[in-house]
C-alpha cells in the first residue's frame, strides 16, 4: 500500500513539474512583450530547456547516482529550485536562458529518477505498470499547458 502512495505522489510530482515548465509555451507572446523580443527569440527559452534536458540531465544523473534514490530525487528538486529562484530575481533574458537550462536538467533527471525508484518499489510483477503511471504524470503535463494557450484569430480561448 505504501508503494502505490509513493508511485502515486511521484506521478503527481511529475505532472506538477512538466506542467510549470511547459506553460511557457502558450506564453511566448507575452513573454516576448514583456522583455521587448520577438516570439522567435522567446521562443529559445523552450529550446534551452529541451536541450539541457536531453544533454545536461544524463551526466546530473550519474553524478548523483552514488546516495540513496530519495536523496536523488532531492538534488533533482533543488536543481529546480535552483533554476526558479534566478527565474525570479533576473529581468535579463540570458539569464532566463541559463534559468531554462537549469530547469531543464532538474526536470529530466526527476522524470528518470522517478521511473528508477517506481520500478524498485513495484517489483518484478508490478513494474510496468508502476512506470506507465509516471508515464501518465508527465504526459499529462504536456497536454495541459498546451490547451490553456490555444485562441483563435479573434484573441479569444477556444473551450
Amino acid at each position: 500500500m505504501k508503494q502505490s502512495w509513493i508511485i502515486g505522489m511521484l506521478a503527481l510530482i511529475n505532472f506538477l513539474v512538466g506542467t510549470s515548465q511547459f506553460i511557457i509555451v502558450s506564453i511566448l507572446d507575452k513573454i516576448a512583450a514583456s522583455m521587448g523580443i520577438t516570439i522567435e527569440m522567446a521562443g529559445q527559452l523552450v529550446t534551452a530547456f529541451a536541450l539541457a534536458s536531453a544533454f545536461g540531465s544524463p551526466p546530473f544523473v550519474i553524478l548523483v547516482s552514488r546516495p540513496p534514490k530519495n536523496e536523488q530525487l532531492t538534488a533533482a528538486l533543488v536543481t529546480l529550485l535552483v533554476g526558479i529562484f534566478i527565474l525570479l530575481v533576473t529581468n535579463s533574458f540570458w539569464w532566463m536562458m541559463l534559468s531554462r537550462a537549469i530547469l531543464g536538467i532538474g526536470s529530466g533527471a526527476f522524470i528518470a529518477i522517478s521511473y528508477a525508484i517506481a520500478a524498485s518499489l513495484a517489483g518484478n510483477n508490478g513494474r510496468a505498470a508502476a512506470m506507465s503511471y509516471i508515464s501518465m504524470g508527465f504526459s499529462a503535463s504536456l497536454t495541459i499547458p498546451l490547451l490553456h494557450g490555444l485562441q483563435g484569430d479573434d484573441g479569444r480561448a477556444y473551450r
